[in-house]
């Protein structure tokens, strides 16, 4: 018997909603970043550059808080919203995106690392601690974020414009 059970989307805003708490309870800062609807960003913009990836929220990143009164105050004024979350000092995230993502992962030679993985919407993130002064190389496939610098990055299950959702992988 096929399996046609399929989360609506006010199952899917209580899902990250929940997320956002748990993260929160672990001791992670969280804010809202704007979701994706339709493929689109919900902020609005015609030609928004950074779908489903920039803060709802005045003070972004900096406004992250594991305070969890806050974040159902948030997640009820913006319920579809995504979960971003700053990189602190010394916590880095290695976005690959891409065959040019896979090709640099490959090159790197990181396939026997063991740390946190999180699919994403093009490729997939390596969570890592390290002392790194690292720029950032989009072209590459590769995108270095964190350590500290003002750096985010969006948290499973938040949804990416190409519909798939971010998730760990275990």
């Amino acid at each position: 018997m096929a399996n046609n059970f399929k989360l609506t989307d006010n199952m899917l805003s209580r899902r990250v909603r929940k997320a956002a708490l748990a993260y929160a309870r672990a001791g992670v800062p969280v804010f809202p970043v704007f979701g994706i609807e339709d493929g689109k960003c919900l902020c609005g913009k015609k030609n928004c550059e950074h779908e489903g990836k920039h803060p709802v929220v005045k003070g972004g990143f900096k406004e992250a808080t594991i305070d969890s009164d806050q974040i159902k105050q948030w997640w009820e004024e913006y319920p579809k919203s995504n979960i971003g979350s700053p990189l602190v000092e010394g916590l880095f995230a290695l976005d690959f995106d891409g065959k040019k993502g896979k090709k640099a992962f490959e090159d790197l030679g990181l396939e026997e690392f063991e740390t946190l993985r999180a699919t994403t919407g093009k490729g997939f993130h390596l969570y890592v601690h390290a002392e790194l002064k690292a720029k950032n190389d989009a072209m590459s496939g590769l995108d270095i974020r964190g350590g500290g610098e003002g750096g985010y990055i969006i948290l499973p299950p938040s949804r990416h414009v190409s519909g798939k959702r971010y998730q760990w992988e275990v």
